[in-house]
């Protein structure tokens, strides 16, 4: 595989539709394995991530409870998975999304430890969370699937529901090389409306 040249696009510009459909089918195919294979073994990955025990004292996420705007912060040392990005081919095991929801779980723990000793309690009103995703490089963070995520935060009573009436979720990145992951923020509809900076990169 190599990056696509001037002289590749002069070639393909003297094809016909029938050859670029081709051409396009393979792509399609090629693309779809290798985001297979890469979230296959992002989920091993997550697995070997896990078999880290408390024992070793260390830990991939951090929370607290903040005073401006109120809410809660959380920052995990990991990205979710770019899941939607692909389609099942004829060469793909079926994926699992549990496995990787578990994972994240185990890796988010001791932040929402950290919330709770705080004394968080969570509120009926409309919430808005903020996921905010620190790159090492340019990347597009709608590519990101957070979606385990809120489950995680609804499971571990941090929200109330995730339905439209009782949540609103933004996605946004930075590029911040030296402290890489996933920053999480969670506020009220009436402090995000008094704050709304916090979206910005």
């Amino acid at each position: 595989m190599r990056p696509i040249t001037e002289e590749d696009n002069a070639k393909m510009l003297q094809l016909g539709y029938e050859e670029l459909e081709n051409i396009e089918q393979m792509a399609l195919e090629w693309f779809n394995r290798a985001g297979e294979i890469r979230v296959e073994k992002y989920i091993q990955k997550q697995f070997d991530i896990g078999l880290i025990t408390d024992e070793n004292e260390i830990r991939f996420s951090w929370g607290e409870i903040t005073e401006n705007p109120k809410g809660v912060r959380i920052f995990i040392k990991e990205y979710p998975p770019r899941l939607k990005q692909y389609s099942k081919t004829k060469f793909s095991a079926k994926l699992g999304y549990g496995e990787v929801r578990e994972t994240w779980r185990w890796l988010i723990r001791h932040a929402i430890t950290d919330v709770r000793r705080a004394g968080y309690t969570p509120t009926k009103e409309r919430m808005v969370v903020v996921y905010k995703y620190h790159f090492k490089q340019l990347t597009d963070p709608d590519n990101m699937n957070a979606m385990f995520l809120t489950d995680i935060l609804k499971d571990s009573r941090l929200i109330d529901d995730d339905n439209a009436n009782q949540l609103i979720t933004i996605q946004c990145g930075k590029i911040d090389p030296e402290n890489p992951g996933t920053e999480i923020i969670l506020l009220s509809e009436n402090e995000f409306i008094n704050h709304p900076w916090i979206a910005i990169p």
